[in-house]
């Protein structure tokens, strides 16, 4: 399925688990990475979504549901599986080794947008990705950036609208 086309597989699957996976070197190992962007042309922010700790497959595809809602709203999305790296798995992983894959992620989406120029970057975690996604806004903001928490969106309910 191409990086612009969102749906679900026939089994119920998330959306963003539906699109296609393409594999993004880091500096700490390959990490499996799916990234959807806008019908309707250049996006004007990318968000990069982070999910829990559990290698289950609902958990880490349950951002899923607002991957459609985010297009809709000209916003791209990338959605790295951290499960796909030895370095980067939630359950063995340092904070660095993942804040360094995260950013090396974000580059990379920005750069497939625009040439990394000038997209705003939105980063959103549930769990453990929230506690990743607050280190990342850190780093990348030198410790003066602000970075917003909340809930992930439920399946079927509650999600953008």
């Amino acid at each position: 399925m191409a990086v612009d086309e969102v749906a679900s597989l026939p089994d119920g699957a998330p959306a963003a688990e539906a699109l296609e996976s393409q594999w993004v070197e880091t500096p700490v190992g390959r990490v499996e990475v799916k990234l959807s962007v806008p019908a309707s042309g250049r996006p004007i922010a990318l968000a990069l979504l982070i999910h829990g700790m559990s290698p289950a497959r609902e958990i880490i595809w349950e951002w899923g549901c607002i991957v459609q809602s985010m297009r809709e709203r000209s916003t791209a999305v990338v959605y790295p599986n951290l499960h796909s790296c030895d370095r980067t798995a939630p359950a063995g992983s340092s904070p660095q080794d993942v804040a360094v894959a995260l950013e090396a992620i974000a580059l990379w989406a920005l750069e497939q947008l625009d040439g990394g120029t000038s997209t705003p970057l939105l980063v959103y975690g549930k769990s453990w990705g929230g506690a990743r996604a607050l280190e990342l806004c850190i780093r990348l903001n030198d410790g003066t950036g602000a970075a917003g928490l909340g809930p992930a969106p439920r399946p079927g309910g509650g999600a953008l609208r």
